[in-house]
């Protein structure tokens, strides 16, 4: 232990006070200091107090023994490497301390003092991507720190054996720690630090999952608290042998069902790559729980087969004629891209302010010029009701293929004003009121005419009132 001191930057006295005077003299009593600590220790070493016996002159102030800055920071780093060497499951002797093996760990050191924790976003549960949920969950718990700053995701792993190293060395040191953190100890049990991140892991699993569907499968870990049950309850419901088959199956479907035609107000290029990428990222997540995955000459062969727009055969032809592009997806998709851009802008030019010759009445050649910019082809059309504003902006031949499309539906041309000109004859108020009393005159007057005259043979009825009958114009001489 003295010459490991020694190999930090302590002088022989320096190493002789850590290890004899302060009972620094093992590797667990050094892995348990932290770095207040270590300043203390290198205080106290720096300035004991007190008095020793000077060379003949009696009892002297204790000058103490020099200390380095140097010392003092590789000192504290050799404490946090022997904390990470027991979060790495790794057995070390004194012989192991060196400068190289210290101060290759500063960085993780750094990142843990200025580490935060990471939050759930809103929408990391997707009930329709379950590899990418799990996935966000595992990620999530990485972001956050256990009791001994080890990242959380070790608490779920798939297995809670160490992991052997791999021949290439870990990607991260926080790598390391997942799969090498220890969660049973020499008895089979669980460690007390294990326990501990193990709640902490419960606490977040059961915040983002308790008001979805997914609670129920959830809820069975938590009157334990055990993060690692609720997280292999969801993995095995929902990313096991069936469920994964399910999701492959539902993939592999929309690639083979999903077509592309042309461009379109709701569908274009765009979406129609996004459901094949959605479709490859599922297929593909799907790997680590025993799918075969999608190679991508099936990737290509799936996109191209449902393009059925004669317009970009070409493409298609290129692409089948080259044995590279045939198995590179992202350059396909970039072919098709131009292509469909090119075609864009030249229909755009065509449907510019263009200039059209006439020829007028009185025999001399003339201009006119039409604006026909925002025009909707006959490759856009589509089969609904259009405004007359809409209807303006269609091309005679855009209107020819809608009125083909109306027909082979069986739509009747004006079908509608018809029915709204079909009304039912109703009475108002007034109207009402108007015929009571004409009615009412029609009594008053067949009352008069009977008391006044004896001699009249003809009464005033209904038929000749002037008021419920219809008055034709005077007869011109």
């Amino acid at each position: 232990m003295r010459q490991a001191f020694v190999r930090l930057g302590f002088t022989q006295q320096g190493a002789v006070a850590v290890v004899n005077e302060q009972g620094i003299a093992t590797l667990e009593e050094l892995g348990l200091l932290t770095k207040n600590e270590i300043e203390g220790l290198c205080k106290t070493i720096r300035r004991p107090g007190g008095t020793m016996v000077g060379q003949g002159q009696g009892n002297v102030p204790n000058p103490g023994t020099a200390v380095s800055l140097r010392a003092e920071t590789n000192m504290k780093l050799a404490a946090y490497w022997l904390k990470f060497r027991i979060k790495t499951s790794r057995v070390t002797q004194p012989g192991d301390i060196d400068l190289p093996a210290v101060r290759s760990i500063r960085g993780l050191r750094d990142w843990e003092d200025n580490h935060s924790a990471l939050e759930a976003a809103d929408n990391i549960i997707n009930v329709k991507d379950w590899p990418r949920t799990m996935e966000a969950i595992i990620e999530l718990l990485r972001g956050n720190l256990g009791v001994t700053g080890i990242p959380l995701a070790y608490v779920v792993r798939d297995n809670e054996a160490i992991a052997a190293d791999p021949a290439d060395g870990w990607p991260t040191q926080q790598d390391e720690m997942i799969n090498r953190a220890p969660i049973l100890n020499a008895a089979g049990n669980r460690t007390d630090t294990f326990i501990t991140d193990n709640q902490r892991t419960w606490v977040i699993i059961s915040e983002i999952t308790r008001d979805k569907e997914c609670w129920t499968y959830v809820k069975v870990a938590q009157r334990a608290r055990d993060g690692r049950m609720a997280f292999r309850s969801l993995y095995n419901h929902y990313l096991g042998p069936n469920a994964v088959d399910n999701m492959a199956n539902t993939a592999e479907r929309k690639l083979v069902q999903t077509t592309y035609d042309g461009e379109k107000k709701r569908w274009n290029i765009e979406k129609y790559i996004t459901v094949h990428t959605d479709a490859h990222h599922t297929l593909d997540g799907l790997r680590r729980y025993g799918y075969a995955g999608i190679d991508n000459r099936s990737k290509v062969r799936h996109f191209i087969d449902g393009i059925k727009t004669p317009s970009l055969d070409a493409v298609k032809t290129r692409i089948m004629s080259d044995v590279r592009l045939r198995n590179d997806f992202d350059q396909c998709v970039t072919l098709y891209k131009d292509m469909i851009e090119q075609q864009t802008a030249q229909e755009r030019k065509s449907l510019n302010v263009s200039e059209v010759g006439t020829e007028g009445k009185d025999g001399q050649r003339g201009g006119q010029k039409k604006n026909q910019r925002g025009m909707v082809s006959a490759d856009q059309v589509e089969d609904r009701y259009y405004d007359a504003k809409e209807y303006q902006k269609l091309t005679s031949e855009a209107k020819q293929k809608l009125k083909r499309m109306r027909e082979q539906r069986g739509h009747t041309p004006n079908a509608k004003k018809q029915k709204s000109q079909t009304k039912k004859f109703k009475l108002n108020k007034k109207d009402i009121r108007s015929i009571a009393a004409a009615i009412s005159e029609t009594n008053i007057n067949d009352d008069s005419s009977q008391s006044t005259s004896d001699d009249e043979t003809e009464t005033t009825s209904n038929r000749t009132n002037r008021n419920l009958t219809r008055q034709q114009g005077r007869r011109r001489s």
